[in-house]
C-alpha cells in the first residue's frame, strides 16, 4: 500500500496540544517528522527519520467530555485547563448574525472534571489563575473570559475574571 505523502494529527493531553506533521521526503524512503506546541506556537522537534514512521503515541487519547450544544458548528480555537487539572474550558467561534458578520459568535464550555458537569457561556478567549485569598489557606481558582456583544450597533467587550466555586462558576 502506497503511503500518503503528507500525515497530520492532533494529540490533545489535559492541557497540551501538539501538532505533528510527517512528510515523505521526495525521492527516498525516509520520512521528515515535526512535532509543534500549538499553544506555545513553537516548533518543538524537527527529525529526518531514517525509517517510515509507523506510530508516534503508545497510548489512546481520552475523551474528558462531549461538547455542550453552544459548540455545535463552531470552530474550535483554544482548549485550557486549570494547574490542578480539575476544571477544563473550551472556545469556540461562530459566524456572526446576518447584519454583522465580521462580529464572530464566541462559545465556551466550562467543564468541572470532579462533577463531570458543564456549564455553557458566551465568551471569545478564557484564561485560568490562581489566586489566594487574604485570610485564606488555599488558592482559588479563577476563570478569566472576554465576551463581545452587540447591542443597537454599538458593540461591547468586557472582560470577566470569576472565582470558581465547587460548583460552577458564579
Amino acid at each position: 500500500m502506497e503511503k500518503p505523502l503528507l500525515l497530520c494529527f492532533l494529540m490533545m493531553t489535559r492541557c497540551n496540544h501538539f501538532l505533528s506533521l510527517e512528510a515523505q521526503v521526495p525521492g527516498t524512503s525516509q520520512d521528515h517528522l515535526q512535532i509543534f506546541n500549538i499553544e506555545a506556537k513553537q516548533k518543538m522537534k524537527s527529525y529526518q527519520m531514517p525509517e517510515q514512521v509507523l506510530a508516534l503515541w503508545d497510548s489512546e487519547p481520552i475523551k474528558m467530555f462531549d461538547r455542550t450544544a453552544n459548540l455545535a458548528n463552531n470552530q474550535i480555537i483554544n482548549y485550557r485547563c486549570d494547574p490542578s487539572e480539575k476544571w477544563l474550558v473550551l472556545i469556540g467561534i461562530a459566524p456572526g448574525l446576518a447584519e454583522r458578520p465580521q462580529l464572530v459568535k464566541g462559545n465556551m464550555q466550562l467543564y468541572s472534571v470532579d462533577q463531570q458537569h458543564s456549564q455553557a457561556l458566551e465568551a471569545h478567549a478564557a484564561a485560568f489563575a490562581s489566586f489566594r485569598i487574604p485570610g485564606n489557606e488555599r488558592d482559588s481558582i479563577l476563570i478569566s473570559f472576554a465576551t463581545k456583544s452587540s447591542n443597537a450597533g454599538q458593540v461591547t467587550s468586557k472582560l470577566r475574571a470569576v472565582r470558581i466555586r465547587i460548583g460552577i462558576a458564579y
